[in-house]
C-alpha cells in the first residue's frame, strides 16, 4: 500500500521545516470573539508557525483570551466593532498581501462566504474558483483522506469540478503528497449513462490518463469503499487501480455527500479533521460553531501548508 500521510502531526512538521529561518505567517483571525478559535490562534502562534492579526472587538477578544487561558501577547490588533467591517477589511488585506491566512471567528458561514465571495472584497481573481477541502483521519485508515467539496460548491457539473479537482490535488501536494491518489466517486464503479456521476468520474480519469489533469493518480468512477478498502475493490474485480483501496483523496458529486463523510466521520468514526478554503487570494479557515480547539487547529496547519508553498 502507498505510503500517505499518517497524521496532522506530519503536516505541522511540515509547516515547521518550511519557515525554519523565516518569519511566522501573517495570519488574520476575523471577528475573534470565538474561545476555540482564539485557543487554536494561541496554539500555532506559541509554535512559531503564525504572527497573529486579530481583526474585530479588541476588548472583547481579550477579555475572552483571558477567560480561556490563551496567550495573545504577540498578536497586533485592528480594533473595529463591527463584524461586516472586520471581515471586508481582513478581504482586503489579504488580496494586498497583508495577511496570508484568514480565520473565521464567530459568526454565520454563510455571512462570512458572501462577503468573502462579493466584488468588493477584490478577494477572488477572475475565473477563479475557491472551494473547500477537507481533511479527515479516521481511527480505521491509515493516512489523512482529503475530500472536497463540503462548504462550498452544491451541485457541481462536470466543467466545475475540473478545478475543483485542480484545488484538490493542491491542497494534498501542499500537505506533503506529490502525487496524491484521487478517487472520483460514484455509486457504483461502473459508467451508466442515467448516472451523471459515473459519467463525469469517467471524463475526470481520462483526462487524468491523457494528462489533462497533472500531478495525481485520478480513478473513478469508485465507491466509498472501493476508494478506501482494497479487499472491497478486489471484490469487485478492480485489481489494477493505482487509487483503489490506497485513496489518499476523494472528489465527490455533491455537497451533501462530502459534508456527509466529513460529519459522519468526525462524530462517528473518531476521525481528526480540518478544512480549508482555496480558490483565493490566500487559504481560509472556516469551522461550524460547536468545532473544538483541535479541529480549528488541524485546520489552520491544512491553511498554513498551502500558504507556505
Amino acid at each position: 500500500m502507498s505510503v500517505g500521510i499518517a497524521g496532522f502531526d506530519r503536516i505541522r512538521d511540515l509547516v515547521s521545516k518550511r519557515l525554519e529561518g523565516k518569519e511566522p505567517l501573517r495570519t488574520a483571525l476575523v471577528v475573534p470573539s470565538s474561545t476555540e478559535a482564539i485557543k487554536a490562534i494561541a496554539q500555532a502562534a506559541s509554535e512559531g508557525l503564525i504572527a497573529p492579526v486579530i481583526v474585530g472587538d479588541a476588548a472583547l477578544c481579550r477579555q475572552t483570551a483571558d477567560e480561556c487561558g490563551a496567550d495573545l501577547a504577540s498578536a497586533e490588533f485592528l480594533d473595529l466593532n463591527q463584524p461586516d467591517m472586520a471581515m471586508m477589511t481582513a478581504f482586503q488585506m489579504a488580496a494586498k498581501g497583508e495577511v496570508q491566512v484568514i480565520v473565521k471567528g464567530r459568526g454565520s458561514t454563510v455571512d462570512f462566504l458572501q462577503h468573502l465571495l462579493s466584488e468588493e472584497a477584490r478577494f477572488v481573481k477572475p475565473k477563479s474558483l475557491v472551494t473547500h477541502v477537507a481533511g479527515i483521519k479516521p481511527k480505521r485508515y491509515d493516512r489523512v483522506l482529503f475530500v472536497s467539496d463540503a462548504a462550498v460548491v452544491p451541485q457541481p457539473d462536470l466543467k466545475t469540478k475540473i478545478p475543483m479537482l485542480s484545488n484538490l490535488i493542491g491542497v494534498c501536494q501542499a500537505c506533503g503528497l506529490e502525487r496524491p491518489r484521487v478517487a472520483v466517486l460514484g455509486a457504483v464503479e461502473v459508467v451508466y449513462p442515467q448516472m451523471q456521476a459515473t459519467v463525469d468520474a469517467a471524463v475526470l480519469d481520462k483526462m487524468a490518463t491523457r494528462g489533462q489533469i497533472k500531478g495525481a493518480y485520478v480513478d473513478g468512477p469508485l465507491s466509498f469503499d472501493c476508494a478506501i478498502d482494497r479487499a472491497a475493490a478486489e471484490a469487485k474485480g478492480i485489481t489494477d487501480s493505482q487509487v483503489a483501496g490506497q485513496a489518499d483523496a476523494m472528489l465527490t458529486s455533491n455537497i451533501e455527500t462530502a459534508n456527509g463523510i466529513l460529519k459522519g466521520m468526525k462524530l462517528y468514526g473518531d476521525a481528526d479533521v480540518g478544512g480549508v478554503l482555496v480558490g483565493g487570494a490566500v487559504p481560509v479557515v472556516i469551522n461550524t460553531r460547536y468545532d473544538e480547539q483541535t479541529t480549528r487547529y488541524h485546520s489552520l496547519l491544512m491553511a498554513l501548508a498551502v500558504a507556505s508553498t
